[in-house]
Order: structure tokens, then sequence, then C-alpha cells
């Protein structure tokens, strides 16, 4: 898992008070993606300076929690992943299909693959194969 990259730039937003910060991104997919934030700091006065500084920690403070929610993400157990698959499928299935895919998920992959912390990530084709076996 690479580390999400911040690059950002101080602007003045049109009718404004204060100088902005734009921050901008690619994604874990390769998505570009931006966000504005206030410094908090006036426009009036000499404050690019502060303003500049101010952008610079919110960058570092955006950038950290960014990639907290990345390394949380890679850290998702396999049975939570099963539930969310469940979920998103939930809708083009029918009810009777679903209670049975949930029953499995709840009865039997859950319990075996939280036993042995089974995370999404780092899921391998041994754990898959022993799963299998145990059947």
């Amino acid at each position: 898992m690479n580390n999400i990259k911040i690059s950002w730039n101080i602007t003045e937003k049109k009718g404004g008070k204060a100088w902005y910060v734009i921050l901008s991104w690619y994604d874990s997919e390769g998505k570009r993606k931006q966000k504005s934030k206030t410094t908090g700091i006036p426009l009036k006065g000499n404050n690019k300076k502060r303003a500049k500084d101010a952008a610079k920690l919110i960058a570092e403070h955006f950038e950290a929690e960014l990639n907290e929610h990345e390394r949380a993400k890679s850290r998702l157990l396999f049975s939570d992943y099963m539930y969310q698959w469940l979920n998103s499928r939930k809708h083009n299935i029918r009810q009777n299909t679903y209670d049975g895919y949930k029953l499995i998920i709840d009865s039997s992959i859950k319990p075996y693959f939280d036993s042995i912390g089974a995370e999404l990530e780092t899921l391998t084709s041994q754990q898959i194969q022993a799963y299998y076996q145990l059947l």
C-alpha cells in the first residue's frame, strides 16, 4: 500500500474573507481528488505567509487522516467484507437467496475466518483452501 501524498496551494475565493487551501491528491484507485478548506487567516493585511504556514499544517493533518483511513481499509476483516459484498448484492437477488448466503456467512465463514484473524488485504489462497478442507 502506497501512502497518499497531498499537494496544496492557497487561494482567494471570490467574495471570501479568508485564505483557502486547495488540497489535491490521487486516491488508492488513481482518481484525482480535490478539497477546499479555509485557513481561517483573513485576506486583509499582510497575511499571505501566515496563510501558507496554516495551509501546510492543514495539508499535513489531512494527509495523515487519509493515510490512516487507507490503512484501516486494508485491515478490513474478510468476514466484514463478505457482509459488505452481500449487502451490495441484496437488491439483485431474491430474499431467500440473500437469507441463505447470510446464514452461510453467519454460521461458517465468519466464525472460521475471524478465528484466524483473516484480513481481506492479506488473505491467502492457503487460508481459503484450509477452510474448504475443513468443510
